[in-house]
């Protein structure tokens, strides 16, 4: 059974060679005004070079989340100015919308600003517009990963299982052929090769709830890596005491010692928790990315626009990926 912490961690690192790492500017250059390295760097000035060269999951997972926002943010603006003639979100929601207008408006944002899976991008002699036929691509394969997530951390098995089709061209297409390969066996084994007890048993024990908490799910081998760090380094000693053996006999009081700084903060009504931090506030940050793709015109069509040759051999790839996808699609759903 594979576990889906690593699953994830291969589908960040898929959208960062796709789009971050093909586009990170050369030794003594820069990156394209248009790319969307560009934009991870206004988002994290300060590690520009840990971006291209070796980011970590955490850094992988931010950058796509906010990006992400940050392009569909811009999407609702410029739906929005073009509906209804406000200059801003924060105008038209005065007004009070319904609920039917924000269905509109998403549909109308996925069939405008968000690829299909059958894309087949037009060419130079076309008038193409590599900038926002990429951006198009992009919230395509980043609301895939944040949908994934999302299925992930709900417990909704079902729409996993549905999604991991998709992600395996993807996995083919930056050369992760393993995991490819083990998800494709994997879920024909559970569709079709193991018995369907066994199947269901694995379905409802693939995802843990360790909280218990809403939107609380996890992958078993992330709850297997959360007691590594809380043996191996949180509770491991420190000095001359952090041996094996000592890593041993401290393994059972684990569980005391946190509940023992549970009772701590609450009975010290501590405002910041000491084990995990309230995330940042990212609206300015978020604003200032959508000023920029807002002012750079990255969503909006202008025919001859280029992002320079890699972008050029990551475009091919990518739709070849969707070729795949929709290849697939016409197949029927085998499982």
């Amino acid at each position: 059974m594979p576990g889906f912490f690593h699953i994830k961690m291969a589908c960040a690192e898929a959208i960062w060679k796709i789009f971050i790492e093909a586009t990170k500017p050369g030794p003594g250059g820069s990156s394209h005004k248009h790319s969307i390295f560009t934009l991870c760097a206004l988002l994290r000035p300060k590690e520009i070079a840990k971006i291209g060269s070796n980011p970590g999951f955490r850094m992988q997972h931010t950058l796509i989340n906010h990006v992400l926002a940050a392009s569909i943010l811009l999407c609702w603006t410029n739906e929005v100015r073009a509906r209804y003639g406000y200059g801003t979100l924060e105008e038209w929601a005065k007004h009070s919308p319904t609920y039917d207008d924000f269905v509109d408006i998403s549909e109308e944002i996925v069939k405008s600003h968000v690829a299909p899976q059958a894309f087949h991008p037009p060419t130079e002699d076309e008038g193409a517009d590599m900038v926002r036929d990429t951006m198009k691509v992009w919230n395509w394969d980043a609301l895939l990963y944040t949908m994934t997530s999302h299925a992930a951390n709900t417990g909704d098995v079902g729409r996993v299982e549905q999604l991991l089709l998709l992600w395996i061209y993807i996995w083919k297409g930056v050369g992760k052929h393993k995991y490819a390969k083990h998800i494709t066996d994997f879920l024909l084994n559970l569709n079709e090769g193991w018995p369907p007890r066994l199947s269901r048993a694995i379905r409802l024990n693939w995802l843990v709830n360790p909280t218990g908490k809403p939107d609380g799910f996890r992958g078993v081998d992330w709850v297997l890596e959360w007691n590594n760090l809380r043996h191996k380094r949180t509770h491991s000693g420190q000095g001359p005491n952090q041996t094996i053996r000592y890593i041993i006999k401290q393994s059972p009081l684990v569980e005391v010692f946190q509940n023992t700084h549970k009772v701590i903060e609450v009975g010290f009504a501590l405002t910041s928790r000491t084990l995990k931090h309230p995330p940042p506030v990212m609206k300015k940050t978020l604003e200032h990315v959508r000023s920029y793709m807002e002012s750079e015109k990255m969503l909006t069509l202008q025919r001859g626009r280029k992002l320079g040759k890699k972008a050029v051999v990551d475009y091919a790839l990518k739709a070849t990926a969707r070729w795949m996808q929709a290849m697939l699609e016409s197949m029927g759903n085998i499982f």
